[in-house]
């Protein structure tokens, strides 16, 4: 439909149409233009919201997992002592060897 519209447009035997509906037709591509980057600039904000979200949760969960892994060492800091133990006795079991793990 748009296609025959610019044809006519073009046209050089409608020119009294293009005269009287050129300011017509060119009121609405400026409005059309107008809401186009109403829409364009919306959808940037909605992105840049969308990226700062994602940035927020992916600090969250890397402050998160620092956590974890601080409180694991500091864990496995405090019981070292247990564990080494236990694998001196694994490895003795196993295969028959005594070695001394310290």
């Amino acid at each position: 439909m748009l296609r025959y519209i610019f044809e006519a447009m073009n046209d050089p035997s409608l020119s009294v149409l293009k005269k009287s509906h050129g300011n017509m037709m060119d009121e609405r591509s400026e409005h059309y233009e107008y809401e186009i980057a109403i829409v364009r600039r919306e959808q940037k904000e909605e992105l840049e919201e969308e990226e700062e979200a994602t940035r927020f949760a992916l600090n969250v969960v890397q402050r998160a997992h620092e956590a974890e892994h601080k409180n694991l060492s500091e864990k496995l800091r405090h019981h070292s002592w247990h564990i080494v133990p236990w694998v001196h006795v694994k490895l003795a079991l196993h295969w028959d060897v005594d070695m001394t793990l310290r």
